[in-house]
């Protein structure tokens, strides 16, 4: 019985170690996205200041409304940064500059007369 014991410890050791400690990820539901100007999507805390990126997943967009109709591209950008186009289905790194411990996600419409939803994920490296 010990010997099963020691060997979950050990285990659940190794997955703790493995993983990495100053990573946040934060799930994003529907957040309305603008299509003229970069819109608050969400924000993630990282544990290390220094870090200087992170990535999104875009899951699935919808028009404004709520309804399905096929949009693909949104841009994003955290900060006053470059802003880079994700789209639906796929990740994409995003740069930030150091010095805070949020980072937060603006998104803005790829098409300047279509408002979106977007749902997916921030991930602070």
């Amino acid at each position: 019985m010990k010997k099963k014991i020691s060997l979950f410890v050990i285990m659940v050791c190794s997955l703790v170690i493995y993983s990495p400690a100053s990573a946040r990820e934060v799930e994003f539901v529907r957040s309305f996205v603008d299509s003229n100007t970069y819109t608050y999507v969400t924000g993630a805390t990282s544990e290390d200041w220094h870090t200087t990126i992170g990535a999104v997943g875009i899951t699935d967009m919808f028009a404004s409304d709520g309804s399905y109709v096929g949009y693909r591209n949104v841009w994003v950008k955290s900060d006053a940064n470059q802003p880079v186009l994700a789209v639906r289905g796929g990740w994409v790194n995003v740069t930030f500059g150091r010095g805070d411990y949020f980072k937060p996600l603006y998104a803005m419409g790829h098409n300047p007369t279509l408002d979106c939803l977007i749902c997916g994920y921030w991930n602070v490296h």
